[in-house]
């Protein structure tokens, strides 16, 4: 449970230069989950909206998005919602022409935006195309393309690849060889087409999944049709990284049956998740197929009673569990939003589901950042009128606050009520800039670690939640597990450069592994480092603080440094043998780099301990206590950097009995304010 923190820092700015560096290398293990928040909202109007895609955001918010029959300029419009972490509304999109307009799926990129995927549809040819547009975390959009031919093409599934791109799938009737194809668009990162491909015969094919193979192709989920009578079969494609095929696989069913989902495990087999008719059966029951890397199937798991049961969406969870969110009229025959946990064999652990009169489905499933989940869909049960939105926010078992759910009336459209969420704070106050970065993850599993992800949030909630106080706005970027590549986290400190001003302060924070090579050079480990080159895919600690050395704004370094002991390189080994004095290490860090104040989790050769109960690190737990108020010792509700420093030590070294002892060059400290509570 313990690391090293040897860290040299060259600077060539001002004195008067800070950066506030919250630093955890950290293995955690086995703790648990923080408080998982429970509710549920819906959103609409006085007709229909649906949602049909959900994402939770890095800054803890979630991005709900789907269409509108209520609001906006024409006969259905695509809506795009962000609300805080409590379901509250931030922002509010509406978008579209004089026609149909519809929203099929989102994603947030690694750099904190959302691209949403679609269709619209031409009011004078009735032509309908794929439509694809960008949104910033503010909500003004950023880049909008259709793409299509003369006749109906629609976008049904996006995702971002891993080169920053993006790839799209659907179907299309302008290109097919027989009534419709699966269509897939290769994007860059601004939605500019690279290359399309069709796949299909005589007969209709539709694609209503897609992800991304660890090969960089592309596995694409959905249905097939020929012949008389025209029953669907679930379809499953493989194609390389070009789009060629590899292998296509069709799902036989007794009737109708369509893949809705499909995930890339790690050990190269696939699951499909969707509906259809098992054998025997005489109503449609959810369905989970396994494929093997060559797409053989495995095994065929049917989930359902004895009414209509599908299932839309399913996500990997901790302990190698799943979740499945769709919906079932099996209960008593009214259709219920429906959420079912499956173990690693797919055999189902739980069931939920509300209780509503009416007509209630979930529709897509995203993992929320406690551990619970965040599901979207519709209802017809507590609408106003027609069906709205449904948004649950569950626990990791599922549970949600069951109805009556209270609707919240959608307003009217932007321009009558002109918002900007980007100005809350009077123009003289100083801006946060937070680069949050938390690798649990790693292309290696051999050095997985629990937490890392999950702090990395936590430290940005702390400090987004002050924006409008001390700070007038506080920008967040978090970078976790497979975003976290070498090449997104420069590009992170480039974005922290620039932005901040010299009357700004700068956090980053890090959580992941950390090691050193065999001259003593200390490196932070992103998700596709190479242990056999650190110098060439580690982030040298040089290369983060110099990184910002010309930003000219307040600096602060805090440093929790823990070394997991789970790893197989002798890398790990080394930096622990070399951290023979981490006060020396932090003193010549300070004397180098005049300005600089730093804060340690330990000193010498001490661990860093942490528990299940705190569900953190001993560090990083008093430090969040103390954002929270603890360290407001003279009751002013500032929390003042000296503060911060007298409380994280006294209470880490009582979480720790006495084991771990955080070590600050106290000349350093000046009265620094942090934070001004609620």
């Amino acid at each position: 449970m313990s690391f090293f923190s040897l860290i040299r820092v060259a600077s060539s700015g001002p004195p008067s230069k800070w950066v506030l560096l919250l630093m955890w290398i950290s293995g955690l293990w086995g703790a648990d989950l923080p408080a998982q928040e429970r509710f549920s909202r819906v959103y609409g109007g006085d007709k229909d909206e649906h949602a049909m895609g959900v994402v939770q955001a890095q800054d803890g918010s979630y991005v709900l998005t789907g269409f509108t029959f209520s609001e906006g300029a024409g006969k259905s419009d695509v809506w795009v919602m962000k609300v805080d972490a409590y379901g509250q509304e931030i922002w509010r999109q509406v978008m579209g022409g004089p026609d149909f307009d519809w929203a099929n799926d989102l994603v947030e990129t690694r750099d904190g935006n959302y691209v949403v995927a679609g269709y619209t549809r031409d009011s004078t040819s009735g032509a309908r195309n794929a439509w694809v547009f960008a949104l910033n975390r503010h909500g003004e959009q950023m880049w909008s393309h259709t793409y299509g031919g003369d006749q109906a093409d629609e976008a049904r599934a996006i995702i971002q690849t891993r080169d920053g791109g993006f790839a799209v799938a659907g179907y299309s009737y302008s290109f097919a060889r027989g009534e419709s194809d699966l269509w897939m668009l290769r994007l860059d990162a601004v939605g500019q087409a690279r290359w399309e491909k069709t796949y299909g015969g005589t007969g209709t094919e539709q694609a209503y999944a897609l992800a991304e193979t660890e090969d960089e192709g592309f596995v694409i989920g959905g249905y097939q049709s020929y012949g008389e009578p025209q029953l669907a079969d679930m379809l499953v494609v493989r194609t390389d990284r070009h789009g060629k095929g590899i292998w296509r696989r069709a799902l036989p069913a007794p009737g109708n049956a369509a893949v809705e989902g499909i995930r890339v495990l790690p050990n190269g087999q696939f699951l499909a998740v969707g509906w259809g008719y098992p054998p025997g059966g005489k109503s449609l029951d959810a369905c989970v197929v396994r494929l093997g890397p060559s797409g053989q199937i495995l095994d065929t798991h049917w989930y359902g009673g004895d009414d209509k049961d599908t299932a839309y969406d399913l996500i990997p969870v901790a302990g190698g569990n799943y979740v499945m969110a769709g919906q079932t009229a099996s209960r008593d025959g009214s259709s219920d939003a429906w959420l079912v946990g499956l173990d690693g064999q797919l055999q189902e652990q739980w069931q939920r589901y509300t209780q509503g009169q009416g007509r209630d489905w979930a529709h897509a499933l995203a993992p929320a950042h406690d551990g619970g989940f965040a599901v979207a869909g519709g209802t017809s049960s507590y609408a106003r009128s027609g069906s709205d939105i449904l948004f649950l926010k569950t626990d990791a078992q599922g549970n949600f606050d069951q109805g009556p759910v209270q609707a919240e009336l959608v307003l009217p459209p932007r321009e009558d009520h002109p918002e900007d969420y980007t100005t809350k704070a009077a123009p003289l106050k100083p801006n946060l800039y937070v680069l949050a970065i938390g690798v649990s993850q790693y292309q290696d599993s051999s050095i997985r670690l629990h937490f890392a992800h999950q702090d990395a949030v936590a430290l940005s909630q702390a400090f987004q939640a002050t924006e409008g106080r001390l700070f007038g706005r506080v920008e967040t970027r978090v970078i976790t597990d497979e975003a976290a590549t070498l090449g997104t986290i420069k590009r992170g400190i480039a974005w922290l450069e620039q932005q901040a001003t010299q009357k700004d302060m700068v956090l980053i924070f890090v959580s992941s592994h950390g090691a050193l090579d065999h001259k003593g050079n200390l490196y932070i480990l992103p998700y596709d480092f190479n242990a056999q080159s650190l110098f060439a895919t580690g982030l040298n600690i040089r290369d983060l603080t110099e990184g910002i050395n010309g930003t000219p704004c307040k600096k602060l370094i805090l440093l929790d440094a823990c070394h997991s002991g789970q790893s197989a390189y002798d890398y790990f080994e080394l930096a622990t043998a070399k951290a023979s004095n981490l006060n020396e290490a932090v003193a010549d860090l300070v004397q180098t780099e005049s300005g600089i104040t730093v804060m340690t989790s330990s000193s010498g050769r001490e661990f860093s301990y942490e528990h299940p109960d705190w569900g953190h690190g001993a560090f990083t737990k008093a430090l969040l206590e103390g954002l929270r108020g603890e360290a407001d010792f003279n009751g002013d509700r500032v929390v003042r950097l000296i503060e911060l420093n007298l409380y994280v030590t006294e209470r880490v070294k009582t979480l720790t009995e006495g084991r771990q002892h955080p070590f600050t060059p106290i000349n350093q400290f000046g009265d620094i304010p942090l934070l001004i509570l609620d």
